[in-house]
């Protein structure tokens, strides 16, 4: 193989590697805001529904 084939598999290879590890963890990482009270302290959902 030459050097630009070789370049070329290895670089899509890293590309598909990058790109499973970023979806595996855009699944497994809480998307979201924290929302904070006038205390300084994290707000939850279930405190802000009382």
């Amino acid at each position: 193989m030459s050097f630009t084939a070789t370049f070329v598999m290895i670089f899509l290879i890293a590309f598909a590697l990058i790109g499973g590890v970023v979806m595996f963890l855009s699944k497994t990482i809480d998307h979201g805001e924290a929302r904070f009270g006038p205390d300084g302290k994290v707000v939850s959902e279930d405190e802000e529904a009382d």
